[in-house]
């Protein structure tokens, strides 16, 4: 009898010790990396070039964000450096604008998120127009790296751009 409790005991030691390895080891998974889609930051609008590049750099405009080129027979427009937070901020704002970069330190702190934009305004017929906004995210890690690190757009950027500049179009600003 004594026999039968004694590998009982055993086997029920072995699946506490099974089922906590387990559940110790299964962590929260990282945030998922998915490449830019090459369609993400275009949108078409059924207006003319003129009325699209106009739109264009009035939201530029009424969002402070400072323009560095415009060249409106190529259609680019490009910004210089905009702060998106700072500090405890940086954080949040990083996961709601890109994807965190994967070669940075697991204990980065992410003190500051910036980024510029290249906008580039198409047309294709008369009344419809192509845009096309890329931005490129930046966040500086003030722990480990001491340095800025480029991150993938999730999208968040382009769309509410695209939302401003159908606005400007539908409103007539």
């Amino acid at each position: 009898m004594k026999r039968r409790r004694f590998v009982t005991t055993v086997e029920m030691w072995t699946m506490t010790a099974l089922l906590s390895l387990f559940a110790c080891s299964c962590a929260a998974p990282a945030q998922t990396y998915l490449p830019p889609d090459p369609l993400q930051g275009v949108q078409t609008f059924k207006a003319t070039r003129g009325q699209v590049w106009d739109a264009c750099v009035g939201v530029l405009a009424e969002s402070g964000a400072p323009i560095q080129v415009v060249e409106k027979e190529s259609g680019l427009i490009t910004t210089q450096p905009v702060i998106m937070a700072e500090g405890y901020g940086a954080k949040p704002a990083l996961k709601g604008a890109a994807y965190t970069p994967i070669n940075a330190s697991p204990f980065a702190i992410w003190e500051s998120v910036r980024y510029t934009l290249s906008i580039h305004v198409r047309a294709v017929t008369d009344s419809t127009t192509i845009v096309r906004i890329t931005p490129h995210v930046e966040a500086f890690d003030r722990n480990i790296g001491r340095r800025w690190y480029a991150c993938d757009s999730n999208g968040a950027i382009e769309a509410k751009m695209f939302v401003r500049i159908g606005d400007h179009l539908t409103l007539g600003r």
